[in-house]
């Protein structure tokens, strides 16, 4: 084998410094010419066989399920129970506590000067204007009217002749007898209502409810307000005001007609010039200054067409009736 190797060398050899090789030469019998240097060939070391690996077959396993670490309960130890020994009786300490003195402040203390009190006049009509009454049952008043032949007003200009007394819800409980009167239908866009407002005249002048003596007074049925509050409101804002020498006081009372229960009234002073009322001097005072009563009324020159010096309209077309003193006075 190194042998073939060998001449297998040569032969390139030669061939490649343009000779041919005899033919008569054995290949077998090396021939006697001079010995040429032969090349260093380093054989190459022979690529290892790699055997094919056999991939091993993976079964999919099933998806291992996460589990969440559960949380333990923190556990605090108690502690533990003493043994009490139901022999021994506990020890009683009969040890006084200490008594602590208090601290005494011997820091005199500032003198206040009490301030000068101010006087204010409140006018009699205030000190006796009464927004609110009731009787001993915590319950309102009532009024109970009796008329002759058990009449019913029906109209502003002709009165009714009848009589009134005051009592609690309680009739046997009276807070005024009997009093003679006189009774007619009042207002003006409640006059048409269901519920009549009315106008009382007594013979002589009574005082109800503890307020001045007059002959008249009114009774507001409030019809067209349901909450049966707004003209007490208006009152009662009334009498808190220092500017007005007079405002109606109002009282809640139930009325009863000829023994039949007619609704919620608003019991009020009369607005008249009158002493106890509007109290409007009737002549020129001394300094030369007149006062009036008057009314803003749309109705004022219809309803005193004839009268002179009653009705009066202003600048702005406003119509207001004279109430209080007399025209014929001036």
């Amino acid at each position: 084998m190194k042998k073939n190797l060998m001449l297998l060398l040569s032969i390139i050899v030669l061939a490649s410094c343009g000779q041919q090789p005899d033919p008569t030469i054995n290949p077998t019998v090396e021939p006697t010419a001079e010995p040429t240097v032969e090349p260093t060939v380093i054989p190459s070391e022979p690529a290892p066989t790699v055997e094919p690996t056999t991939q091993p077959t993976v079964i999919p396993s099933e998806p291992t399920p996460t589990v969440e670490p559960t949380t333990q309960p923190t556990v605090i130890p108690s502690e533990p129970t003493p043994t009490v020994d139901p022999t021994i009786e506990p020890t009683q300490d009969n040890t006084p506590e200490p008594t602590i003195e208090p601290t005494q402040d011997n820091t005199p203390e500032p003198t206040v000067e009490p301030s000068p009190e101010i006087e204010v006049s409140t006018p009699y009509y205030k000190e006796k204007n009464i927004t609110h009454y009731l009787g001993s049952d915590n319950d309102i008043y009532r009024i109970n009217i009796t008329t002759e032949g058990n009449a019913f007003p029906v109209d502003k200009e002709n009165y009714v002749s009848g009589s009134l007394n005051v009592s609690e819800q309680d009739s046997s409980k009276i807070l005024h007898e009997e009093m003679n009167m006189r009774i007619k239908l009042r207002g003006n866009s409640t006059f048409a209502a269901d519920k009549k407002p009315f106008k009382i005249k007594f013979d002589s002048k009574q005082s109800l409810f503890g307020l001045d003596k007059a002959k008249d007074w009114v009774l507001l049925a409030n019809y067209y307000d349901k909450s049966n509050i707004r003209n007490y409101l208006a009152y009662l804002m009334a009498n808190k005001l220092d500017n007005l020498d007079f405002q109606p006081s109002s009282i809640f009372v139930d009325v009863y007609f000829n023994n039949e229960y007619i609704g919620l009234y608003l019991l009020c002073e009369q607005i008249e010039g009158k002493p106890g009322r509007a109290d409007v001097e009737d002549k020129m005072s001394a300094d030369g200054v007149n006062s009036f009563l008057i009314e803003a009324d749309e109705r004022a020159k219809d309803e005193y067409a004839g009268f002179q010096g009653k009705c009066y309209v202003t600048s702005g077309g406003y119509d207001f009736a004279l109430k209080s003193p007399d025209a014929d006075d001036y």
